[in-house]
């Protein structure tokens, strides 16, 4: 999922910036699969804890739960930035 969220930032900025996605950070992203590791590496680590300290299941849920109600106001609050800049543009 974090490929996709970058990949999406990184094409919505190369609209206006088209050398955005050329930038090394996201250069390296895309190309050397570092998101898609992260994901992994963070599973793997999670398995790992979950099957020596079961009882931290409830808690660790929780967390990702607040994680994603983050990344989720994050896209909320990146869609009203792009509606009011095409309200703006509209209205010129």
């Amino acid at each position: 999922m974090s490929v996709d969220w970058m990949r999406a930032l990184a094409d919505a900025f190369s609209v206006h910036f088209p050398h955005f996605v050329r930038e090394p950070y996201f250069e390296e992203c895309f190309s050397e699969m570092v998101e898609e590791r992260h994901a992994e590496e963070s599973l793997s680590a999670t398995q790992i804890v979950l099957k020596a300290r079961p009882a931290l299941l409830s808690e660790t849920l929780s967390n990702a739960k607040l994680m994603a109600e983050a990344l989720d106001g994050v896209w909320t609050h990146l869609d009203r930035c792009v509606q009011n800049a095409r309200r703006m543009v509209e209205q010129a």
